[in-house]
């Protein structure tokens, strides 16, 4: 069984999403034969040590990585699709992961649509049956419960997961990853970026903060939010 996981890179490295989602295949397939393939998407001009430090490092945890590397300086979602699409089409994956980031909620569902699958955004935790397969867990209902979703009668089983709900891995595998690069160019085109300026944050992202300070519906007017924001500043948190 093939499980497929989208590495999603930024400011050429792989964020810890990827890992996360690793370590918790490693976990639920433990006593189930399979293989775990990586899956990166890069344009034409990525810095060259990103394959001899942060690819590096995850190939001791996969045993297989796809590389999709695009004649293209900017990548939109047509590409990451395209690239997702050709990975389902010649490695029949079961299982097809990514993260729930903004690029992973923007091109997943096109993946979904194509081979006209299901796919659950924004999990929790997933869980493994040998009869149903993947076991999506997301919060419902104004997440006052968690629901339970199985999609067993298409594939690949797809989901997206939440950035820091899950553990890293914790064990190296014996041998580093054999390593697959396909070169390819866009076969559709809908949109071009000429230029991409990135924007400096000036606030550290909820995905990486250490602490985060959360208002509840008691929380009536600005001067109690402002309130809360001064908390989580004082405890050197961020308000979310």
């Amino acid at each position: 069984m093939n499980i497929g996981i989208f590495l999603e890179i930024e400011d050429n490295k792989v964020l810890p999403v990827g890992l996360e989602l690793i370590g918790k295949t490693m976990e639920i397939m433990e006593n189930n034969p399979h293989n775990i393939h990586g899956i990166a998407v890069i344009p034409k001009d990525y810095d060259e040590s990103l394959l001899n430090n942060n690819l590096e490092e995850v190939r001791n945890y996969l045993d297989e990585l796809f590389i999709y590397k695009y004649d293209d300086r900017y990548l939109t979602t047509e590409h990451y699709k395209e690239a997702i699409c050709e990975y389902v089409q010649s490695q029949k994956p079961n299982i097809l992961l990514l993260g729930a980031t903004p690029l992973g909620r923007s091109f997943g569902p096109r993946v979904a649509a194509y081979f006209k699958t299901g796919i659950t955004a924004d999990c929790t935790e997933i869980k493994y049956n040998e009869k149903y397969g993947l076991i999506q867990i997301r919060p419902a209902f104004g997440e006052e419960v968690l629901a339970e979703i199985i999609t067993p009668n298409t594939l690949p089983q797809m989901a997206t997961v939440r950035p820091g709900v899950m553990d890293l891995p914790k064990e190296y595998r014996e041998e580093k990853s054999k390593i697959n690069i396909n070169k390819r160019i866009l076969s559709k085109r809908r949109l071009t970026i000429m230029e991409r300026n990135k924007k400096k944050e000036e606030e550290i992202r909820l995905d990486k903060a250490k602490i985060v300070v959360v208002a509840g519906n008691a929380v009536k007017d600005k001067e109690d939010l402002l309130l809360v924001k001064r908390v989580a500043k004082s405890l050197g948190g961020e308000f979310g």
